[in-house]
């Protein structure tokens, strides 16, 4: 299975109407673009915890990379997993149900797949021909 699968998961669950359905739509984008990116860190060669260290690892080092397009993914996917704590931990925030909220979470999921994904291939690129 790809991580990227579950962006599939959370478009069809945003279609839904139930609470419980937004908030899983949430916590499925943010997996979605965890394990999307947490893909690109090994393929460069970089080991990753197996616990839950992973997902600052990943933010870090993309963070820190020095390119600019995967700084912004590495914000975006502190934002992602606020709201994806919010609606799996936090029953009582409601923002998370709502579609005016959810849909564009999961949007965003969805493009943050394609800059880590662009890079990955010209960094692959690059580094097989030196």
């Amino acid at each position: 299975m790809q991580g990227a699968e579950f962006q599939n998961v959370a478009e069809s669950l945003v279609e839904g109407a139930s609470a419980a359905e937004m908030r899983s739509a949430v916590s499925r984008a943010y997996y979605a673009a965890f394990n999307t990116s947490a893909e690109f860190v090994r393929k460069l060669g970089f080991r990753l915890p197996e616990d839950s260290g992973a997902h600052e690892k990943v933010k870090r080092m993309l963070n820190n990379s020095g390119d600019e397009t995967l700084e912004i993914v590495a914000q975006q996917l502190r934002t992602l997993r606020t709201k994806r704590n919010h609606a799996d931990y936090h029953l009582s925030r409601r923002d998370v149900e709502q579609a005016s909220t959810v849909r564009p979470l999961v949007i965003q999921a969805y493009w943050l797949k394609s800059p880590a994904s662009r890079t990955a291939k010209a960094l692959m690129a690059a580094s097989s021909t030196v």
